[in-house]
């Protein structure tokens, strides 16, 4: 799973773009784990969206739908950890499923990994 992060991050940060699903009303995928925890699933690319969304019938009304990476930083994540809702970075399988993270410990994570990318570069 946590190869899963580290390629969420690098390509998030190389791109500057996440990924989600939205739906016809202008609602966005939600998940809620086993103790009731709220997660929004985000992708680093629209391909892997598109797999998800292909495996998992349930949101086949859904699109790939991307998010400036900047805009989410500034607009999104105070509400997030305000509403305790956690980001779930590149979930995959047909139970939908992976890592979750506080959306301010995803921002850290990104820059952390993208800093270590541009090193090995």
């Amino acid at each position: 799973m946590m190869s899963q992060v580290a390629a969420f991050c690098r390509e998030v940060y190389k791109t500057k773009l996440l990924w989600t699903i939205e739906f016809e009303d202008g609602s966005l995928l939600q998940w809620f784990e086993e103790d009731g925890s709220q997660v929004l699933p985000f992708w680093s690319s629209e391909s892997r969206v598109t797999k998800v969304i292909e495996l998992l019938k349930d949101f086949d009304s859904g699109v790939p739908t991307s998010i400036e990476f900047d805009e989410f930083e500034a607009e999104w994540v105070l509400d997030l950890v305000a509403s305790n809702i956690r980001i779930g970075p590149n979930w995959t399988g047909e139970n939908l499923s992976g890592t979750t993270f506080e959306a301010n410990e995803m921002i850290r994570r990104i820059y952390r990994q993208g800093k270590q990318t541009s090193k090995n570069t």
